[in-house]
């Protein structure tokens, strides 16, 4: 299948010099020849999928989520290290990378938790680890709140769900709008890496980036976002850095609190997208956590 990461990939790019992750970033940014699975009404998501383990064996799934401004092609580093252990399935969100968006379609998180739901559905996929990113970690919350059967673990990074302080002061760009690298980055990150984002986030397309920011805004603001955290049941990480301009330490641990089931990992570093910015780290950590909570 198109887009599918397999053992025989991993060789061809160690023989080209170079990882499987990076040969697998560089097809393209937004993954415009990979599959695609209808799920509704003229809404197609479009997906990468990873496992390289033995083609007898079945795997457990993990769903992961992107943020805003971005597509599947964000969880490329985490291919190599967890693609023996998982199914990966990295589906691009609504509009965004291979999917469609049709025009009639409300942006609001159950909508997007729904689609991500009927992916599975076609995926044959009953219950999966979920680990959002960013933006994404809004859909995360709703998708572990709505669906708790469907739901292993819930790893959340970098995740803005708090309603935002108001405060005198002139109203300032979200960290999704903010394009200075360092922050997003961090200051470790290389001169190619920051090219590849930044080409990334000129390849968006405007109207599902709008709907993706407005129903996160609208999300915290009113408070739904912190109403769904209670209602979580699955073992649950949150995950900051301890100089992260999207979500503060305070912050991540007021989340975390009204979480049941859950702990809180601080980790050093001026990123605020850790995912890539921080990946051994982050990886190592949300490993050993679903080992931790591994039922049976």
């Amino acid at each position: 299948m198109a887009n599918t990461i397999t053992r025989r990939s991993i060789l061809q790019a160690a023989a080209l010099g170079v990882s499987a992750g990076s040969a697998w970033a560089q097809d393209e940014y937004y993954n415009k020849n990979g599959p695609q699975v209808n799920v509704g009404p003229g809404l197609d998501i479009g997906y990468r999928e990873a496992w390289l383990g033995a083609p007898w064996e079945k795997p457990e799934a993990m769903l992961l989520i992107h943020g805003n401004i971005e597509s599947a092609v964000v969880w490329y580093g985490w291919v190599p290290k967890l693609g023996n252990e998982f199914r990966m399935l990295m589906p691009d969100m609504p509009g965004f990378g291979h999917s469609t968006m049709p025009a009639n379609f409300q942006y609001t998180l159950p909508n997007v938790a729904g689609a991500l739901a009927g992916f599975l559905d076609k995926m044959g996929v009953e219950s999966a680890h979920v680990v959002a990113a960013k933006t994404g970690g809004s859909i995360g919350v709703q998708f572990a709140a709505s669906y708790p059967q469907r739901t292993k673990t819930l790893v959340l990074a970098t995740a803005p769900l708090s309603p935002e302080e108001k405060t005198n002061a002139p109203a300032r760009q979200s960290p999704d709008e903010i394009l200075d690298q360092s922050k997003r980055l961090g200051s470790a990150a290389s001169k190619e890496q920051v090219a590849f984002y930044d080409k990334m986030i000129g390849a968006t397309v405007p109207e599902p980036s709008r709907s993706m920011r407005k129903m996160l805004t609208e999300g915290r603001n009113s408070k739904y976002l912190e109403g769904l955290l209670l209602k979580i049941q699955a073992p649950t990480l949150i995950i900051t850095s301890d100089r992260n301009a999207q979500v503060s330490v305070p912050a991540a641990a007021a989340n975390q609190k009204m979480i049941p089931n859950s702990r809180l990992l601080v980790i050093t570093s001026d990123a605020y997208h850790i995912i890539l910015a921080n990946t051994d780290e982050v990886v190592a950590n949300v490993r050993a956590f679903i080992k931790a909570n591994r039922k049976g």
